[in-house]
């Protein structure tokens, strides 16, 4: 960009007096008088502002483009074309039955927003820090870890040097593992300290399994309770701090067995859940509940099979951001990977 001329400062603050003085006086935006004219001056400096070419990856240019009025994509253009996509603040929880792929949902938002260039902090006692890793890696890269490890296979010389582009990527390095479990207050601490340290993403997987505090008898506190706690704590950390906070929540063995869809109502705690959270996702996949031998007669029913199984549904079931409502995925398990659903005709 061209140094900006001294003449053109002057001008500028000139504008900004004439147009709060004309706004004030006529009552009208003040936005209406300003862009053209501070447009057609820059233009005439030779300064050309052209916000298509800001790289989002720059963490300071993604402060200036204002937080909480833009969104980052998650990755799903469908998701992102419908519903919206990823809140620069406020909290979001994602709710589903084991396996359903939820936690690989919250794990493939983070990696876009540490890409565009925000700092995030993993709270994840489900799968602790070096499964975590694995999985965003096995995300990015398409390969399958978990192959690998259940073969007892090594990563060709071609996968190993697609990961360790990953593991040395700028966005890599701007994801932060916790090593041990947290009670809410302590994760309050650390995201104060953190905030300071440019992380201002949270996710924590999940929320019935944060550390339980001690009450003042010394007793410890019941699920409920830490729920309870952990979602208000967690509200003021997005609140006060101005991060977004990702949230991981289990359905109750009850609703996990009507085999439906998640509603609001299903999690465990869900109604201090539901209360704090401002964006809730329910991650629904049939083929969780099917029984399945693993023999068919033909390919077309493989085939059918593997389509079935990687069928997903993402419900938005509460969206302070915009709208509500569904948009079909397709999760491929081995990679942990979600993508744009495509139908399938079998003949």
């Amino acid at each position: 960009m061209p140094e900006i001329p001294l003449l053109l400062v002057i001008e500028l603050l000139a504008l900004g007096t004439v147009v709060g003085f004309l706004a004030g006086l006529l009552g009208i935006g003040g936005g209406m008088m300003m862009v053209p004219v501070m447009t057609f001056l820059l233009a005439q400096r030779g300064v050309v502002v052209d916000l298509s070419k800001i790289p989002l990856d720059d963490a300071k240019t993604y402060e200036m483009l204002g937080r909480g009025e833009t969104m980052t994509p998650t990755g799903l253009e469908r998701f992102d074309a419908e519903l919206g996509g990823i809140p620069n603040t406020g909290m979001v929880t994602f709710l589903g039955v084991p396996s359903s792929g939820k936690t690989s949902l919250a794990g493939q938002w983070v990696w876009q927003l540490a890409s565009n260039g925000r700092g995030v902090r993993v709270y994840s006692s489900e799968m602790g820090p070096e499964n975590a890793s694995a999985s965003i890696a096995s995300q990015v890269t398409g390969v399958s870890l978990h192959t690998h490890r259940r073969k007892g296979s090594e990563p060709t010389a071609e996968e190993w040097r697609e990961l360790m582009k990953v593991e040395t990527s700028s966005a890599a390095q701007r994801i932060h593992f916790s090593l041990r479990n947290m009670t809410a207050r302590e994760m309050l601490a650390q995201a104060a300290a953190d905030k300071r340290r440019g992380i201002d993403v949270v996710l924590v997987d999940y929320i019935q399994n944060i550390e339980r505090p001690q009450r003042e008898d010394g007793s410890i506190a019941s699920e409920v309770e830490t729920i309870s706690e952990g979602c208000r704590i967690l509200q003021r950390i997005s609140r006060e701090l101005g991060v977004l906070v990702l949230m991981v929540s289990q359905m109750t063995a009850s609703s996990a067995r009507e085999k439906r869809p998640p509603k609001m109502s299903d999690g465990v705690g869900a109604g201090a859940i539901q209360q704090a959270s401002d964006m809730m996702i329910g991650v629904y996949r049939p083929s969780v509940f099917d029984e399945h031998e693993g023999a068919y007669d033909t390919m077309n029913e493989g085939e059918r099979w593997a389509d079935r199984k990687a069928y997903t549904e993402l419900h938005v079931l509460k969206n302070k951001f915009g709208m509500c409502g569904m948009v079909r995925a397709t999760f491929a398990g081995h990679i942990t990977r979600f993508s744009d659903y495509q139908a399938r005709s079998f003949t």
